[in-house]
Formats: structure tokens, C-alpha cells, sequence
């Protein structure tokens, strides 16, 4: 798998995020931001793909979540292919 390709609305605070991971150079990608950018939040919602739950959103479970996470054939990404490492 060379890239995946995310669409997230409403993910555990997430409002909105599309964008294509390419690994085609790189075989990993790291995320520094300040905290409460989102960094957590996108953690969950890969962990809940690779534990086979839906996603929500925490504060606002009745808006509406979508979660696409499509690999470069536009498939949808495997959960048994995510592995998420918790934070301690």
C-alpha cells in the first residue's frame, strides 16, 4: 500500500480533515503539533478502524461521523493493515 487517502468529519473533535498519506518515498509519517490540535483524536479514529468500531464524536455524539479511509486503489483500508501504539 503506497497511499491512503482520508476523509474525517466529526471523529472525536475532528470537524473536517481530507488528505492523502503518500508512502511511496517514505515508509512512515510522524505528526508534531501543539496539544489539542488533534493528534488523539486522529490516533482514535485509526484505532477504532483497526478494532472494527465506529467512530464519534465525544462531545457531540449526534452529529453525523464519516470515516473513509481508502488505500490507492480506492479500497477500503483493512483493518488488520493499522496498528495504533497508545500513548502512555
Amino acid at each position: 500500500m503506497n497511499k491512503i487517502s482520508i476523509e474525517l468529519q466529526n471523529c472525536y473533535g475532528i470537524p473536517s480533515l481530507t488528505y492523502e498519506f503518500d508512502f511511496s518515498d517514505n515508509s512512515t509519517y510522524v505528526i508534531y503539533a501543539p496539544n489539542g490540535v488533534m493528534k488523539t483524536s486522529l490516533a482514535k479514529t485509526f484505532k477504532d478502524l483497526s478494532e472494527k468500531k465506529d467512530s464519534k464524536d465525544s462531545i457531540f455524539p449526534e452529529r453525523e461521523t464519516k470515516r473513509q479511509i481508502l488505500d490507492e486503489t480506492g479500497n477500503a483500508t483493512n483493518s488488520e493493515n493499522v496498528f495504533v501504539i497508545s500513548p502512555y
